[in-house]
């Protein structure tokens, strides 16, 4: 088990949730997108020691930023559509795993959209945490 488990547990579950939208990935740029397309950013905080040891663990905590962005002047029902997946898929309490590393989520909600590159852009954020042994 390890960190890149955590991370890709969370990618894994986002774009599953968000099936048939082309993301972009950190470091590695999407295709030129002609319609609706996402980015996801994962975000850890430094870890906290949870159980002393060289067999203890560390907590993770973090957010998952899922940007996705939407034609411009398309209204903002997509969006609604898209929070109420992501919602339904990352309740709180709901866990993910990769590689036997369990990650639980906190929640998950976005703010208001905004204009960027001509793009309607919606930052979904799903906030997380997990125990990862040393």
């Amino acid at each position: 088990m390890a960190t890149s488990d955590v991370e890709k547990a969370l990618v894994t579950a986002a774009q599953g949730a968000l099936s048939g939208l082309s993301f972009a990935l950190e470091n590695s740029p999407p295709a030129q997108p002609s319609g609706k397309w996402g980015a996801i950013f994962y975000n850890p905080a430094q870890p906290a020691v949870d159980s002393l040891g060289p067999n203890g663990d560390d907590l993770f905590e973090g957010f998952l930023q899922v940007d996705v962005n939407y034609p411009r002047g398309s209204g903002v029902s997509a969006a609604q559509t898209d929070l109420d997946t992501l919602r339904a898929s990352f309740k709180a309490g709901a866990s993910f795993t990769s590689g036997g590393q369990a990650v639980r989520i906190k929640n998950c909600g976005r703010p208001v959209g905004r204009l960027v590159d001509n793009w309607y852009r919606v930052s979904f954020t799903i906030y997380w945490w997990a125990f990862v042994p040393r």
